[in-house]
């Protein structure tokens, strides 16, 4: 019964978050999405999506049509309300000082009960806005998960909210989706660091591409 009640609270509080976030993004900054059919309704997915503010995690969100899970900074979660609410929004608490191999289990676990991740290859946001270089992170849960990747570019998060502004700016928001990828030549390799980081590579190039179009 408590397992329930949970779920319905988690549905209900999830989606007032989703329908708030997208009235903000269409009303301000006038958010178009292209591709949004690309996210697979159902069945364990990664959608990854560059990264340069701190809006990408609910932009990716309002993006999709389904429910998504996050990493989300522990720091962010240290009062209880936000605790809680962060957690009801499907986030997993990282310690970006001193990450748990834990949190890794977690997001393959996450995958492995059939849901949808958002990962940020980049690790964190970039200061100019242009793409930076992956890390192994994405790729190391890619390749234990065997989850297809579903690329999501997103471009003017940047000139809306850069790392160090302090305000949002108006500007229009555009979020270009792509097809799901299953990368079966990397996932078949063993797992290592070089074929962790083979995905991340693989990865990037999939936004790279997206981001040209």
């Amino acid at each position: 019964m408590r397992n329930m009640w949970f779920r319905l609270i988690n549905i209900l509080v999830y989606r007032w978050g989703y329908y708030s976030f997208k009235i903000i993004y269409k009303v301000f900054f006038r958010m178009r999405v292209t591709g949004w059919r690309n996210v697979p309704r159902t069945g364990a997915c990664i959608l990854a999506a560059n990264h340069a503010s701190f809006l990408d995690p609910p932009i990716v969100g309002t993006a999709a049509v389904r429910a998504l899970h996050y990493f989300t900074r522990s720091s962010l979660m240290h009062h209880p309300l936000a605790n809680a609410l962060f957690h009801l929004w499907n986030c997993i608490p990282v310690d970006r000082d001193h990450p748990s191999p834990g949190t890794l289990k977690k997001a393959i676990q996450i995958l492995k009960e059939g849901h949808a991740l958002v990962l940020f290859p980049e690790g964190t946001r970039s200061i100019d806005g242009t793409l930076q270089s992956g890390k192994m992170g994405i790729g190391f849960i890619a390749h234990k998960s065997q989850a297809p990747i579903v690329p999501v570019y997103i471009d003017g998060a940047f000139d809306i909210l850069p790392k160090k502004a302090r305000w949002p700016r108006f500007r229009k928001l555009r979020v270009s989706i792509g097809p799901p990828v299953v990368l079966n030549d990397l996932y078949a390799r063993k797992g290592c660091e070089a074929a962790y980081q083979a995905i991340s590579d693989r990865v990037m190039d999939l936004l790279r591409d997206l981001g040209a179009h």
